[in-house]
């Protein structure tokens, strides 16, 4: 999905009602540690598109991540997420297969 406007028009018809929508940002939301890349994938691609003038009434993610609050609330719950332990365990993992 990244940078690509198609990809974004396929996720708005395949997401269809405001409601769908809400519940599918509960669950990336609630569900960090699986949907962080495309948190993350969003937020790029919504500072990508901010800069090429996009239409983000277009899509309902991209207009979702067009709030300043919702991207610093996004931001700041993905960063909570790396703990000395969940870098240790990449460490490990790391030496594991040397």
């Amino acid at each position: 999905m990244k940078f690509n406007e198609q990809a974004f028009e396929q996720f708005e018809k395949a997401i269809g009602s405001n409601a769908r929508f809400k519940r599918f940002m509960a669950l990336a939301e609630n569900s960090l540690v699986d949907s962080n890349m495309f948190i993350r994938c969003a937020t790029l691609t919504y500072h990508k598109f901010l800069r090429a003038g996009y239409d983000f009434n277009k899509s309902k993610l991209l207009h979702y991540m067009s709030s300043k609050q919702v991207r610093a609330r996004l931001v700041a719950s993905l960063i909570q997420l790396i703990t000395p332990e969940t870098l240790n365990q990449v460490k490990n993992d790391r030496s594991s297969i040397r």
